[in-house]
């Protein structure tokens, strides 16, 4: 169903997806944008749609970096999309984990993929229709525990077996191509 007014939105994982996997990035130096983003980015765009990051920050949980430090990290991608003339319109990040976190980082949250949280508080910040809106991710995490967000995982680092709740592409510009067709068409 579609709510007046409101729009859909493109989320993406982070690593693996938005830029290359390295375990624990912090450093911005490391950075490395995945082939086929920034067109999937410029289609959503040219859509209409929202772009927004949903990522899992367990690094933050663990004591391996700071939220500063994970900020400055989306503040140095935001530049090195600028430059090719895309944006993210809005982070968000869970810095909690439920078992390896340390301190006040040590909790369940439902901003946690593959629970919801993350994309409701998005959701209401930018007036977005989940119903309609899709997430890319990488890893059985990033499909979310929502009914009407679509998820689709390309094959990275990570096994995809199990679960049948999922479409796998081998990369982003093969999930673009399906996304075309099926929801910007």
């Amino acid at each position: 169903m579609t709510v007046e007014g409101l729009k859909p939105a493109l989320f993406l994982d982070r690593d693996g997806v938005l830029i290359k996997d390295v375990p624990y990035l912090h450093d911005p130096d490391k950075v490395v944008l995945m082939e086929g983003v920034v067109e999937i980015i410029q289609h959503a765009q040219r859509a209409g749609w929202a772009v927004v990051v949903a990522t899992n920050q367990s690094g933050i949980a663990r004591g391996l970096f700071t939220e500063s430090d994970c900020i400055r990290m989306h503040q140095h991608i935001d530049h090195l999309l600028a430059a090719l003339a895309v944006k993210v319109d809005c982070w968000y990040y869970c810095p909690y984990h439920p078992t390896k976190g340390i301190g006040s980082y040590l909790k369940e949250s439902d901003w946690r993929k593959p629970h919801p949280g993350m994309f409701f508080q998005a959701a209401k910040d930018l007036q977005l229709d989940l119903d309609r809106s899709i997430m890319i991710g990488d890893k059985l995490s990033d499909v979310i525990e929502h009914q009407g967000i679509k998820s689709y995982l390309i094959q990275g680092d990570y096994s995809l077996g199990g679960g049948d709740k999922k479409i796998i592409f081998a990369d982003l510009r093969l999930l673009l191509q399906y996304i075309i067709i099926h929801h910007w068409s």
